[in-house]
């Protein structure tokens, strides 16, 4: 009679195994960052320097991913670990900040295989290491049994030079960090597809590099904290490039004036890059969200910092002429392409009925 030995899932082992198997993988936080990390009921930060910075998100399974995709692709528990340390790190970067440790919350249903958990971590430290995220490290967390797979995580960081949304002038450029813009979305579109031409197992280079840019983002970390004392307002773009500009927009109080032509050359290289997977390209770079590039604004008598690129102008939000008013947020404030009108609405909400945009 042949035995099999079956994968270890989380309920043959107890807390103390999965938070050592864990601690194996994960990111350790720089000396003098956390002066005690995992092993105690909390976490000592060391004194830092500059404003603290706290931020957390959440990743749900069925939500905001699939264990198997309409395409065939099977998440791994690294991409989950990838995103959830990405995303986090990106929110302490549009703050102009450094990351310095993260506190990560798992609610594992009985059967996740142990190897996933595994897996996790490692996607947690590959991010941080590849996105030049050497300060950061995990210090601490929570794990729970739940009947839905949900990831959160906690980053603690610190800036000298915090930079917020609401500094923007008019006078100031619009300015944004990151890879184009739409490539997520694109990737998400992929992802989704039922066509027998984008089964997971036939991705040529091109596919697999737009599937990345919604499971493995890669924001531009360390361009906020360099740049932070030439800016004047900072966010990043999660939810797509018109909604978060029209949140920036009403955070200052002001209109963003973005430029069509800057705009249609990041949807000619979007096109470029996701080929017969892009339908509408400048859509796509309007509305596509989970980029997690970097949108924000400088002074006009500075140079452009390094990193980012011009896509537009600040201007009054008095000077509305053809602004319709039901686009414009407080005060006047919203976004327009070139002469245009356009509505911050459209992009992702996580409370909408529909992930379409």
């Amino acid at each position: 009679m042949r035995i099999v030995n079956l994968p270890q899932t989380v309920s043959d082992v107890d807390e103390s195994s999965i938070i050592s198997l864990l601690n194996r993988h994960y990111p350790q936080p720089t000396a003098g960052a956390v002066k005690c990390g995992i092993g105690d009921d909390a976490a000592i930060l060391g004194p830092g320097e500059g404003k603290q910075l706290v931020t957390v998100d959440t990743l749900v399974h069925g939500r905001d991913f699939l264990d198997s995709w309409p395409c065939g692709y099977r998440t791994t528990g690294a991409d989950v670990g990838w995103k959830s340390a990405a995303q986090n790190l990106s929110d302490i970067n549009a703050m102009g900040g450094v990351p310095l440790a993260g506190f990560v919350t798992l609610s594992l249903p009985p059967q996740t295989p142990l190897a996933w958990v595994e897996a996790y971590a490692e996607g947690v430290a590959a991010a941080a290491h590849q996105l030049g995220a050497t300060t950061f490290g995990v210090a601490g967390g929570d794990l729970s049994s739940s009947a839905e797979l949900q990831v959160g995580m906690t980053v603690i960081g610190q800036a000298s030079h915090p930079v917020l949304r609401g500094g923007a002038r008019p006078g100031d450029r619009v300015l944004l960090a990151g890879s184009t813009p739409g490539m997520a979305h694109v990737g998400l579109s992929l992802l989704l597809s039922t066509d027998q031409a984008d089964v997971a197992e036939g991705w040529d280079a091109a596919a697999t590099a737009v599937a990345a840019a919604q499971l493995r983002p890669r924001p531009p970390l360390g361009t906020g904290a360099a740049a932070a004392e030439r800016l004047t307002s900072l966010m990043d773009v999660s939810d797509g490039l018109m909604r978060d500009a029209a949140r920036l927009a009403a955070s200052s109080s002001v209109v963003l004036r973005l430029d069509r032509d800057a705009l249609e050359r990041e949807a000619t290289d979007l096109a470029a890059w996701g080929g017969r997977h892009v339908r509408d390209a400048l859509r796509a770079v309007l509305y596509g969200g989970e980029d997690f590039g970097l949108l924000g604004t400088s002074p006009s008598e500075l140079p452009v910092p390094e990193g980012f690129r011009q896509i537009g102008v600040v201007v009054p939000a008095d000077a509305k002429e053809g602004l319709n008013p039901a686009e414009a947020g407080p005060a006047g404030s919203g976004v327009w392409l070139g002469d245009q009108p356009l509505s911050g609405a459209a992009g992702f909400d996580h409370f909408a009925p529909s992930r379409s945009d």
